[in-house]
C-alpha cells in the first residue's frame, strides 16, 4: 500500500490474520453442526439421538461432561437422560425439579446461562455428588424447544479450567437448539407409538390365548407372561382369591 508505514503494514497483516483465523474456525463449525445435524436426524431412537448431542458437544466444546435433562413428569421434572461416558451410570438417576439447579433455571426461563468460573458458587447451583460437581469451574446450560416453542430439554456443559465458554459457544447451541429439539420430540413419539402398538400386539395375542379353550392353568400361564413382556417386569405373579377366603 503507497505510503503506507512499517506499523501500518503489520497491523494490516495482524488483521487479515485474525479475519484468516476467524474464517478458518467458522467453516469448522459449519462443519460440526452438519455432522452433529446428520446423525441425529439419521435416527429415530431417543437414546441414540440423546447420545449424538452429547458426543458431538464434548468433542467440539473440548469440554469435561455434558448431559442432557427431559422434561419430564407432567412438566414438573428434569431428569439427566444422556451424560458423557465417566457419568453414564448416572443417567436415568439423577433429577431435579423446575426451580432447582442451573438446568432448572434454563428450563424456566427458556434462556441460555454462561458460567465462566467459579460455578460451584452460583446461588442457583445444586450440587450432584456423584457428578463430581466440584471439580468443574465452568457451565453452560442452554434450553432446548421443540417445534411449538416449548422447552423439552437442557443440555449443561462443564469444564474443569475456568474461562472455557464464550457467548460464540452459546450462540453455537442455540442454533442448533431447534433441530435438536424437532429430532428429541420425533424420537419420543416415535417410541410413544411403538410401545402403544406393542401392547395392542401383546392384547391381541391375549385375547386369543383366553378364546383358544385351554385348560384355566395354561390361560392363567399366558396371562402372566403376557403382562410382563408388556410392562418389561423382572418378574410377574398371579395371585388368585380363594371361595370364602
Amino acid at each position: 500500500m503507497a505510503g503506507a508505514t512499517d506499523s501500518e503494514l503489520h497491523a494490516l497483516q495482524m488483521e487479515n490474520a485474525r479475519l484468516r483465523a476467524a474464517l478458518a474456525a467458522r467453516v469448522q463449525e459449519n462443519e460440526t453442526l452438519l455432522q452433529m445435524i446428520g446423525d441425529v436426524v439419521s435416527t429415530l431412537k431417543l437414546e441414540r439421538v440423546l447420545h449424538q448431542i452429547v458426543v458431538h458437544l464434548e468433542s467440539s466444546f473440548n469440554c469435561n461432561a455434558v448431559f442432557v435433562y427431559l422434561i419430564e413428569q407432567d412438566q414438573t421434572q428434569l431428569v439427566m437422560r444422556a451424560a458423557s461416558e465417566r457419568y453414564s451410570s448416572s443417567v436415568g438417576r439423577i433429577s431435579m425439579s423446575m426451580d432447582e439447579g442451573l438446568a432448572g433455571w434454563s428450563a424456566r426461563t427458556g434462556e441460555p446461562t454462561m458460567i465462566p468460573e467459579g460455578a460451584t458458587s452460583d446461588p442457583r447451583f445444586r450440587y450432584f455428588a456423584e457428578l463430581e460437581e466440584e471439580r468443574f469451574q465452568a457451565m453452560l446450560t442452554v434450553p432446548i424447544c421443540g417445534p411449538d416453542s416449548t422447552v423439552v430439554a437442557v443440555i449443561a456443559m462443564h469444564t474443569v479450567a475456568p474461562q472455557e465458554f464464550t457467548t460464540e459457544h452459546v450462540r453455537i447451541v442455540a442454533a442448533m437448539a431447534p433441530i435438536l429439539g424437532s429430532a428429541i420430540e420425533s424420537s419420543r413419539l416415535y417410541e410413544q407409538t411403538s410401545r402403544k402398538l406393542g401392547v395392542l400386539s401383546i392384547l391381541s395375542t391375549l385375547g386369543q390365548e383366553v378364546r383358544s379353550g385351554r385348560s384355566l392353568e395354561d390361560a392363567l400361564a399366558a396371562l402372566v407372561a403376557t403382562i410382563g413382556q408388556a410392562t418389561g417386569a423382572d418378574r410377574c405373579a398371579l395371585l388368585l382369591l380363594e371361595p370364602g377366603a
